[in-house]
């Protein structure tokens, strides 16, 4: 049996989750799909953070506040913490212009 790439895996994360988006809230105590398929793309933030971040983007500015939120809080809250990791590949090759050099 062949495993799936990472890059594969992140791609279908990616097309399952649009393809469910934007949709409807869930009722009460019962779980949203939507944010179960954000949760997944997710859990490639650490190793391919710029599709999430696309995603991000996309999906972040819906007019749709439950949607907001689950982008908000599932996605961008962790890809603000992966680019302040100083081993991150974001961090390495887009230096914070006020860190960049040392103020004498």
């Amino acid at each position: 049996m062949q495993t799936m790439s990472a890059e594969t895996a992140v791609r279908r994360a990616v097309a399952r989750a649009q393809s469910v988006l934007p949709g409807r809230p869930a009722l009460e105590g019962q779980p949203d799909p939507r944010w179960q398929a954000i949760i997944r793309v997710g859990t490639f933030i650490e190793s391919h953070p710029e599709p999430v971040w696309e995603f991000a983007r996309r999906w972040g500015k819906h007019a749709q506040a439950d949607l907001r939120a689950a982008v908000a809080t599932c996605l961008l809250e962790h890809l603000l913490e992966t680019i302040s990791k100083p081993s991150s590949r974001a961090s390495a090759t887009r230096p914070v212009p006020a860190y960049a050099s040392p103020t004498p």
